[in-house]
Order: C-alpha cells, then sequence, then structure tokens
C-alpha cells in the first residue's frame, strides 16, 4: 500500500503514483474534464479526472499519478486517479467554502459553525461577534 503524501507535499512527488485523503473542497465541471480540489491539514491539491458526481465536503481517499502544471494550486495534479469515498456523499453547506468572503449572516453561520469554520473567515466572524475572548485563530 502506497503511503498517503499530505496536500503541501505533492509537488514533490512529480512523477510518481501517490495517495492523498481529505475532503471535497471544490468540483469544477467543464465539458470533458472534472477538477477537483482536495483539502487536507496542510492545503489544497487538485485531482483531474473525466468525471465525478462526488459532492463537496465528502471525505475521499485518491491515488494517482502527480505531474506538474503551473495552473494548479501548489503547481502540481494528480491524474489517472481512483477516487474512493471514505464517508456517505455530504450535505452540500449553505454557503461556498471556496469563495474569498463568507457571505452569510451570523445565525446562518452559528447553526452551521462546524463547517463555517472551515472557512478562514468564517473564524474571525465569530470572534468579532463573541467580543474579547482571544480563542478563535483570526487574521490581523
Amino acid at each position: 500500500m502506497i503511503s498517503r503524501v499530505l496536500a503541501a507535499d505533492v509537488p514533490a512527488h512529480i512523477g510518481a503514483r501517490i495517495r492523498v485523503a481529505g475532503w471535497v473542497h471544490r468540483r469544477r465541471e467543464l465539458k470533458s474534464v472534472t477538477f477537483l480540489v482536495i483539502r487536507d491539514r496542510s492545503g489544497l491539491v487538485q485531482i483531474v479526472l473525466p468525471e465525478s458526481d462526488v459532492p463537496e465536503e465528502t471525505v475521499v481517499e485518491v491515488e494517482g499519478v502527480v505531474i506538474a502544471s503551473g495552473q494548479a494550486p501548489g503547481g502540481a495534479e494528480i491524474t489517472e486517479p481512483v477516487v474512493t469515498p471514505l464517508t456517505e456523499p455530504a450535505q452540500a453547506p449553505p454557503f461556498d467554502l471556496y469563495r474569498p468572503n463568507l457571505n452569510a449572516t451570523l445565525p446562518t453561520i452559528l447553526d452551521n459553525a462546524p463547517v463555517a469554520l472551515r472557512h478562514p473567515e468564517g473564524a474571525c466572524r465569530v470572534h468579532d461577534h463573541c467580543g474579547e475572548r482571544r480563542w478563535l485563530p483570526c487574521r490581523a
């Protein structure tokens, strides 16, 4: 079995067959190809495949070959993938985690806090409304 590689380390494995695991951060479908962006604790990695019906926020494991790509996060992407869902398909969150701004009301953010806190702005927004308690990471 191939050992797992973190997303941030994928560019160091150009030409090798590797295995990554994480959440489907974003799915982009074009006419003949689908891009899955997988998020793990270290960052993002792009997967290129003919088609996929795996919804965002589903936990998956992907095994494939790494190639260099200037347009992919980190400069590398995984091709010839075998995508294995590790959980049931996830329900789509009420907001897009891949957008730069979190466009949701505070009640929506609080009702969906486990997902909202995955967005960098979500943690700051909750912090702004919670006063001086410095228990959540926030940008300066």
